[in-house]
């Protein structure tokens, strides 16, 4: 039912193209943009397949809650993470990645992005 999948869900059903940014800030008081260390990605978007789930479940918890006590507290079942569910997996197939290199941005405000090759790219 359509009106039970998040709007997301159906944004991505839709048009799978996403992009994102994944950033490390030092600085407890706010946010210096020579602190910060980061990526950016664009890629596919999909709903990881019901006969997959287990595929993915265990990292997808050990990497959001590595400690066991919150994941044991958190954790859904994969029953819980498959369609006709409420909440779902997804996986995102990175076409294109940059490294965010802000050394100088303070001084000259040029984006020095680094598009890094796919290959260097590796899940342990």
């Amino acid at each position: 039912m359509v009106g039970d999948v998040a709007r997301h869900s159906r944004d991505i059903a839709r048009l799978p193209q996403v992009s994102g940014s994944l950033f490390v800030a030092g600085g407890a008081q706010g946010l210096e943009i020579s602190a910060v260390d980061g990526a950016q990605f664009t890629g596919r978007c999909s709903e990881v397949a019901a006969d997959d789930v287990h595929q993915f479940y265990a990292t997808f918890y050990e990497t959001v809650f590595p400690d066991p006590r919150q994941r044991a507290e958190w954790m859904l079942s994969p029953s819980l993470l498959r369609a006709p569910a409420e909440h779902r997996l997804y996986l995102i197939e990175v076409a294109r990645w940059w490294l965010i290199d802000t050394r100088t941005w303070a001084q000259d405000r040029i984006d020095r992005r680094i598009e890094m090759p796919l290959t260097e790219l590796t899940v342990d």
